[in-house]
């Protein structure tokens, strides 16, 4: 399937779904994904980085984050942002389902600091 130029700006916090690959680079899925990448480099980039989300929020493991407003993010259940940070290209994203309220974002920021330690 072709893809289109993005010309959506998207900001850190936004919830999109994309294409995401698996830790084991054997594949990928559609999942909803966070933007985590600056609108500077939005702006300046083909691509974006992003943390994946899972509904499996029964086993959080060090450095996920709940989605404590979940269903006002544009998420159909409980969620997590996964320990896990990735770069797509614009093009491959689908759909923009909302953004992380600014207690989610400020704590998955931190979070992301904690992974990377910084």
């Amino acid at each position: 399937m072709p893809q289109m130029q993005s010309t959506t700006l998207y900001s850190a916090g936004a919830i999109v779904t994309v294409a995401i690959r698996f830790t084991n680079q054997r594949g990928t899925e559609f999942r909803p994904a966070i933007v985590v990448s600056a609108v500077g480099f939005n702006q300046n980039s083909a691509d974006v980085v992003l943390i994946p989300v899972s509904s499996k929020v029964e086993n959080l493991r060090y450095g996920d984050t709940p989605i404590n407003g979940w269903q006002q993010a544009g998420l159909l259940r409980p969620s997590k942002a996964k320990a896990v940070i990735q770069t797509v290209d614009k093009r491959m994203i689908r759909k923009h389902l909302g953004s992380l309220n600014p207690d989610d974002l400020d704590g998955l920021q931190q979070s992301m600091k904690t992974i990377l330690g910084i």
